[in-house]
Protein backbone atom coordinates (compact mmCIF):
# COMPACT_ATOMS: atom_id res chain seq x y z
CA UNK A 1 0.00 0.00 0.00
CA UNK A 2 2.65 2.54 0.66
CA UNK A 3 4.66 1.26 -2.43
CA UNK A 4 1.12 2.03 -4.67
CA UNK A 5 0.91 5.17 -2.82
CA UNK A 6 4.23 6.56 -3.44
CA UNK A 7 3.75 5.67 -6.93
CA UNK A 8 0.24 7.55 -7.06
CA UNK A 9 1.83 10.71 -6.04
CA UNK A 10 4.52 10.14 -8.72
CA UNK A 11 7.83 10.23 -6.57
CA UNK A 12 10.85 8.52 -8.00
CA UNK A 13 11.02 5.09 -5.43
CA UNK A 14 14.26 3.74 -4.22
CA UNK A 15 15.52 1.11 -2.09
CA UNK A 16 18.85 1.53 0.17
CA UNK A 17 21.15 -1.53 0.62
CA UNK A 18 24.46 -0.13 1.78
CA UNK A 19 25.11 -1.92 5.54
CA UNK A 20 21.41 -1.47 6.33
CA UNK A 21 18.25 -1.71 4.45
CA UNK A 22 15.71 0.66 3.95
CA UNK A 23 12.29 0.11 2.32
CA UNK A 24 12.06 3.49 0.32
CA UNK A 25 14.44 5.99 -0.31
CA UNK A 26 11.58 8.79 -2.11
CA UNK A 27 12.51 12.02 -4.31
CA UNK A 28 10.06 14.80 -4.81
CA UNK A 29 11.22 17.91 -6.54
CA UNK A 30 14.48 17.41 -5.66
CA UNK A 31 13.80 16.35 -1.31
CA UNK A 32 14.56 13.13 -0.43
CA UNK A 33 13.10 10.68 2.55
CA UNK A 34 13.87 7.39 4.00
CA UNK A 35 10.96 5.40 4.89
CA UNK A 36 10.44 2.28 6.65
CA UNK A 37 7.41 0.73 6.38
CA UNK A 38 6.32 -2.61 9.05
CA UNK A 39 3.14 -3.47 10.69
CA UNK A 40 4.69 -2.46 14.22
CA UNK A 41 7.41 -1.99 16.23
CA UNK A 42 8.03 -4.29 18.69
CA UNK A 43 11.47 -5.75 20.72
CA UNK A 44 11.92 -8.10 17.88
CA UNK A 45 12.35 -5.73 15.21
CA UNK A 46 13.25 -2.38 16.97
CA UNK A 47 16.47 -2.01 16.55
CA UNK A 48 16.46 -3.59 12.82
CA UNK A 49 13.83 -1.12 11.86
CA UNK A 50 15.48 1.70 13.37
CA UNK A 51 19.22 0.89 12.75
CA UNK A 52 18.06 0.57 8.98
CA UNK A 53 16.64 4.06 8.25
CA UNK A 54 19.39 5.70 10.43
CA UNK A 55 21.98 4.59 7.88
CA UNK A 56 19.87 5.67 5.39
CA UNK A 57 19.40 8.95 6.89
CA UNK A 58 22.99 9.48 7.23
CA UNK A 59 24.28 7.95 3.81
CA UNK A 60 22.30 10.42 2.20
CA UNK A 61 22.79 13.61 4.91
CA UNK A 62 19.17 13.49 5.95
CA UNK A 63 18.19 14.53 9.44
CA UNK A 64 15.47 12.63 9.84
CA UNK A 65 12.99 9.34 8.72
CA UNK A 66 10.13 8.28 8.85
CA UNK A 67 8.85 4.23 10.06
CA UNK A 68 4.89 3.71 8.58
CA UNK A 69 3.04 1.27 10.89
CA UNK A 70 -0.53 -0.05 11.29
CA UNK A 71 -1.16 2.51 13.92
CA UNK A 72 1.56 3.42 16.25
CA UNK A 73 3.12 6.82 16.89
CA UNK A 74 5.76 8.94 18.23
CA UNK A 75 9.29 10.20 17.85
CA UNK A 76 12.60 9.40 19.39
CA UNK A 77 16.20 10.52 18.11
CA UNK A 78 18.96 8.38 17.81
CA UNK A 79 22.88 8.96 16.66
CA UNK A 80 21.40 12.69 15.50
CA UNK A 81 18.52 11.60 13.33
CA UNK A 82 14.75 12.14 14.23
CA UNK A 83 12.52 8.87 13.73
CA UNK A 84 8.99 9.25 13.16
CA UNK A 85 6.70 6.79 13.65
CA UNK A 86 3.77 7.22 11.94
CA UNK A 87 0.46 5.09 11.35
CA UNK A 88 -0.47 4.66 7.83
CA UNK A 89 -3.89 6.21 7.85
CA UNK A 90 -1.74 9.40 9.23
CA UNK A 91 1.35 9.87 6.78
CA UNK A 92 -1.39 8.86 3.59
CA UNK A 93 -2.71 11.90 4.63
CA UNK A 94 0.03 14.55 4.76
CA UNK A 95 0.38 16.97 2.02
CA UNK A 96 3.59 15.19 0.79
CA UNK A 97 3.84 12.16 2.73
CA UNK A 98 6.81 13.75 4.95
Amino acid sequence: MVFLELKRKGYEIYYFNKDGECDFVVKNNGKLQAIQVTWEINSENKKREIEGLIKACKFLNLKSGIIITRDQEYEEKKEGITCRVLPFWKWVKMRDGW
